[in-house]
């Protein structure tokens, strides 16, 4: 069983699944995000605000830039 992590996306007018929020591995954490999200007025422009599951090797947010 591969490892997962949560992200928070939107669409942002034409731009589809744009990442709002990186939340890590634990998906509770990732619903109470969600619902901070949603209700936060810098985002009220967004659509389809929800939680997105990634496979943690794809997680590109967790390399490192050395």
């Amino acid at each position: 069983m591969s490892k997962k992590e949560y992200i928070i996306v939107g669409d942002y007018k034409q731009h589809k699944e744009c990442l709002i929020y990186v939340c890590g591995s634990v998906y509770e954490r990732a619903e109470r995000v969600l619902e901070t999200t949603k209700v936060l007025p810098e985002y009220k422009d967004y659509t389809n605000i929800r939680i997105k599951e990634v496979e943690a090797h794809n997680a590109w947010w967790n390399d490192n830039c050395d």
